[in-house]
């Protein structure tokens, strides 16, 4: 199964949970009077990082939201990656509020207010 799931992401980019969870978390910003973008571009020196939401007050980025696949967040190359992330968010986006990692399946869930509560705006 993992090994069709990785031919899936090579072949068509991706995955269409992870792009639901996207919308989702979305559509809840926005709701919350966010001006919302998805796939948001940060480039310094020799780091490039595409931050999955990004919520945004007066063009100024004040929430980064991460979205995980629970079947990479226990590996070691995940959780590097994860933290140059989070440090590199911290460092360039000085109005940043909140920087949340939520789990795809849980947004996709029949509960997802749960996970999405965990932003707390």
């Amino acid at each position: 199964m993992r090994q069709q799931r990785k031919s899936e992401c090579r072949k068509y980019g991706e995955p269409d949970d992870h792009l639901q969870a996207k919308f989702i978390v979305k559509d809840f910003l926005e709701n919350k009077g966010y001006d919302v973008k998805l796939e948001h571009p940060l480039r310094i020196a020799n780091y490039y990082h595409q931050y999955d939401v990004v919520g945004l007050s007066d063009k100024k980025v004040k929430i980064v939201v991460e979205i995980d696949d629970p079947f990479n967040i226990h590996k070691w190359r995940h959780k590097y990656n994860a933290g140059l992330a989070y440090a590199a968010a911290e460092n360039n986006f000085k109005d940043m509020e909140k920087f949340v990692r939520l789990n795809k399946d849980e947004v996709n869930g029949e509960w997802p207010e749960q996970e999405l509560n965990k932003i707390k705006l």
